[in-house]
């Protein structure tokens, strides 16, 4: 069970890092050539308006389907599709119409008339976004891994041949056209891979089966919708609130930070594509072995991702200025606390898939997902008076929600479930990369930067081999074949 856990997460790593690679030259293209960071802030409010009002269909059918399917014999699949289905699109027309027919209201509350056409796209867009997700939380629940992940990697080169002509030629508009064909696509070929694997045991469920199947998939899923909420809201709070108080080119520059740092839960968002239904068929079969698989695998993505967010923090200077010029150098005095607001929460992700959600304490992960958003608001409003850059207060208040989330997370899991998560092995590599944190408030020269990060990753990589998150034996076994070319 630990190899084949280990298989699929670093398969859907990879599907992730070639979808976000292309993502990011896609971003790259459209931020510094096609779009001004006015028209940038324009769409980050669209966008996040949006993804707050949609994310009320959610219902938290996606993780409660596909848990449900985990548990389940693959002859009841269809009738668990179709009953999640049915009532996805119970919620999601309703609130389609109204996004269509508030749109115009909304734009002129913001003082923006252009956003009201992206956003009646928008709102045409939750309704096929509702059998998209669906889809896709069956294919996890079913273990179809290699469809989902080839299928991921094939989308994110179609929405590059897409975005970049039709928003240099129609600007923002554009790029909502682009997402309504992109998503348009995705929904009609997951409909193909459900359905395919589906059809020789296809069933449409009765109405007395309707009723206990939904019960069951809400049994988790009603805690995840909340939680889903939680953190749509919690994550757009920057954006739409600040669309209200400052210029659309300063949200500009708060979106780009954010969508930096927001690369980070590539990681955690991967993981936890196959980790909710695997971990949860080991807690149900194997609760003897869940722990020693669990801590076994979180080592080495703790590492990873520690790694990779102390890296964009230290190099974001760089980053910024290889990808974008000056262009939103306004925005590095945000990284630092985004992404460490984005390295907590995807900790927090991937726990939520891994250990609580198989635990079932469902209550107290909407517990924790509140104490990331009241932590936020509170100590934005609390400390709005002592600084006076209400976006870098925002940056700042997103993470210290999230660290508190993340600190009552992990007390839960050792009071609830019975083991800490955390262990002198992770104390130590925490500490090793801490140093690259000090990017911000110090002035470096690159070669000062460059002795400092290489210290730091030696240190890295020789905590990481002496405990044991990696495995030296395995890395040299890969190697040999390449010494022999």
């Amino acid at each position: 069970m630990s190899k084949d856990l280990l298989k699929w997460q670093s398969i859907s790593l990879v599907s992730r890092f070639f979808s976000v690679g292309i993502g990011i030259v896609q971003s790259i293209i459209l931020t510094r050539w096609i779009f001004t960071v006015e028209e940038f802030g324009i769409i980050g409010i669209i966008s996040a308006v949006g993804a707050s009002i949609g994310v009320y269909q959610h219902l938290g059918l996606a993780s409660g389907t596909a848990r449900e399917l985990a548990a389940r014999d693959e002859k009841s699949a269809s009738k668990v599709f179709i009953s999640s289905l049915i009532a996805r699109y119970a919620v999601s027309l309703p609130l389609s119409i109204g996004l269509f027919i508030l749109a115009g209201s909304i734009a002129v509350g913001y003082k923006h008339p252009e956003m009201a056409g992206p956003l009646r796209i928008f709102a045409v867009l939750l309704l096929l976004q509702a059998s998209q997700d669906v889809g896709n939380a069956v294919l996890q629940g079913l273990q179809k891994f290699k469809r989902l992940f080839l299928f991921q990697a094939f989308l994110a080169v179609l929405s590059i041949v897409l975005y970049v002509p039709l928003s240099y030629f129609f600007k923002f508009n554009g790029y909502f056209l682009a997402l309504s064909i992109v998503t348009l696509f995705s929904v009609v070929v997951t409909w193909w891979l459900v359905v395919k694997p589906l059809q020789e045991s296809w069933q449409w469920p009765c109405r007395q089966e309707l009723w206990p199947i939904l019960r069951d998939v809400f049994s988790v899923g009603l805690a995840i919708y909340i939680v889903k909420i939680i953190f749509t809201n919690w994550k757009n709070l920057g954006t739409v609130f600040l669309g209200t108080q400052v210029s659309v080119y300063a949200v500009g520059l708060f979106s780009y930070a954010l969508g930096y740092a927001l690369k980070l839960m590539t990681v955690s968002d991967a993981l936890t594509d196959v980790n909710l239904s695997v971990m949860t068929k080991l807690f149900t079969s194997e609760r003897h072995r869940f722990q020693e698989v669990f801590l076994s695998n979180f080592n080495k993505v703790y590492a990873f991702v520690w790694l990779a967010g102390t890296s964009a923090i230290f190099w974001a200077p760089e980053i910024f200025h290889l990808f974008v010029k000056d262009k939103y150098d306004g925005a590095l005095p945000y990284v630092l606390p985004l992404v460490v607001a984005i390295w907590g929460y995807s900790y927090i992700n991937y726990l939520g898939a891994s250990v609580i959600v198989p635990a079932k304490e469902v209550v107290q992960m909407v517990i924790y997902y509140l104490i990331m958003l009241v932590g936020t608001v509170g100590f934005y409003f609390g400390m709005r008076n002592s600084l006076p850059d209400v976006v870098y207060l925002m940056a700042l208040a997103m993470a210290v929600g999230t660290l508190l989330a993340m600190f009552y997370q992990v007390l839960l899991i050792r009071f609830r479930v019975g083991f800490w998560v955390f262990d002198k092995a992770i104390g130590l590599v925490t500490l090793s990369l801490f140093p690259l944190l000090v990017q911000p408030f110090v002035k470096w020269s690159f070669l000062n930067k460059l002795e400092l990060s290489a210290v730091c990753y030696l240190l890295f990589v020789f905590i990481s081999v002496q405990f044991k998150i990696v495995n030296k034996e395995k890395i040299l076994g890969r190697l040999r074949p390449v010494k022999t070319l």
